[in-house]
C-alpha cells in the first residue's frame, strides 16, 4: 500500500482541478453529449465528446485532460504514447491543457510529430493554443 504524502495530494488536487475546469467548458459548448470515462478504469481519455454534425449526424472525439500550476508556453511536451493515441487513432483525439494557477485553457490537436526521433525517446511536444486570448 502506497503512503499517501502531500505531493502526491497535491498533484491529484491539480489533476482534478483541471479536469474540472475542461468538463465545465465542454459542457458550455452545448454539445450533443460530454461523457466522463469512468475514474476506476483507463480507457486512455477524459472524455468522449460528440458534436452535431450538418447531415445529423454525431462526430466523436476523445478528450485528454492535463493540469499544471506552471506557466504554459505555445508548446507543450507529453508523454510519447499519449501524443501516438492522441494523434494516431481513428477517434479525433483533443489534448486539453489547463493552467488552474491563472484558471487558462489551452487545446491541441495532435497530428504529427516534430521530429522523427521524438516518439522514440519517450516524449514529444505539440504547439497548443489558449481559448479566447
Amino acid at each position: 500500500m502506497q503512503a499517501v504524502t502531500r505531493s502526491n495530494t497535491d498533484a491529484e488536487s491539480v489533476g482534478r482541478r483541471g479536469e474540472l475546469m475542461a468538463e465545465l467548458f465542454l459542457e458550455d459548448l452545448e454539445l450533443a453529449f460530454v461523457a466522463r470515462t469512468p475514474v476506476a478504469s483507463d480507457f486512455g481519455y477524459d472524455f468522449f465528446v460528440g458534436s452535431p454534425n450538418s447531415k445529423g449526424g454525431i462526430n466523436l472525439t476523445a478528450v485528454e485532460v492535463k493540469a499544471t500550476e506552471r506557466v504554459v508556453s505555445s508548446y507543450y511536451v507529453i508523454d510519447s504514447r499519449l501524443f501516438a493515441r492522441l494523434a494516431y487513432s481513428n477517434i479525433p483525439g483533443l489534448l486539453l491543457v489547463a493552467d488552474v494557477k491563472q484558471n487558462r485553457l489551452f487545446y491541441a490537436w495532435p497530428t504529427e510529430v516534430d521530429s522523427s526521433d521524438s516518439l522514440a525517446k519517450g516524449c514529444c511536444g505539440t504547439p497548443i493554443f489558449q481559448f479566447f486570448g
